[in-house]
């Protein structure tokens, strides 16, 4: 389910924008659910209460907070976020390259370039979601870059992925996370039943403790000692 967020203070170029996205949606089968707003503020405010866009469309000039300002403080928070400015005006795009927006488009010249803007966004969310964990519920995704998950370990009924940035919490059996990495990428191995590692941060095993960057270390189950040796000198053979 892709999520995009439309912005403008006309609601005729709201609903026309929307329609754009109804029928893109109609002839692709993609999901996607779209949410309004005609002020800049709003948007802003559900961003930064948690609210996650794939794709949000906006316009530049507009009373009170600005496209622009809005754009900014938006990046700030999810830099991720696939922004498309829709404008009457074409003085804001060297602006808009310096925030690295996704596209830039130009109000009343929808019709042949609207499609071709959402397979490209398509296309780019598909190959960065490859590389990125995705933590959705209702009103949050979290999405963590695989290369930043150090390890993980079993909480009761919850995991935890232990990241460069922290620990984040998610409701999911270890064996489940683990699946869901493997369909990511295989850089991720079970050592006991508790704990599971990116073999990317692997310094060297000792005995039954395989040793992490940062002196991280973690019991190796004594069922999985001889595996994990095999998989992790595969993988470094791999490296060289």
């Amino acid at each position: 389910m892709f999520r995009i967020a439309v912005c403008d203070d006309q609601e005729q170029e709201i609903e026309e924008i929307s329609k754009y996205i109804e029928n893109y949606v109609q002839t692709t089968g993609i999901q996607a659910e779209v949410k309004k707003y005609e002020k800049p503020v709003m948007l802003v405010d559900d961003v930064e209460d948690g609210k996650c866009f794939d794709i949000i469309f906006i316009d530049i000039e507009m009373p009170g907070m600005s496209g622009m300002e809005a754009i900014s403080k938006i990046k700030a928070i999810t830099p991720y976020c696939l922004i498309v400015i829709v404008s009457a005006y074409q003085q804001y795009a060297i602006s808009a390259i310096e925030l690295e927006v996704f596209r830039y488009l130009v109000k009343g010249k929808l019709d042949s370039v609207f499609d071709r803007c959402m397979d490209a966004a398509m296309k780019r969310l598909r190959v960065e979601n490859q590389n990125y964990y995705i933590i959705s519920s209702e009103r949050k995704k979290n999405k963590i870059l695989c290369s930043d998950i150090l390890y993980c370990s079993k909480d009761g009924k919850m995991v935890l992925l232990h990241t460069k940035n922290g620990v984040i919490r998610e409701r999911k059996t270890l064996q489940a996370l683990q699946h869901d990495l493997g369909e990511l990428c295989n850089h991720f191995i079970a050592v006991e039943r508790g704990y599971i590692i990116n073999m990317n941060y692997v310094t060297k095993i000792e005995k039954s403790e395989i040793i992490l960057e940062q002196e991280i270390r973690l019991p190796i189950g004594g069922t999985y000692l001889a595996e994990v040796r095999k998989q992790i000198n595969d993988f470094w053979r791999g490296q060289l």
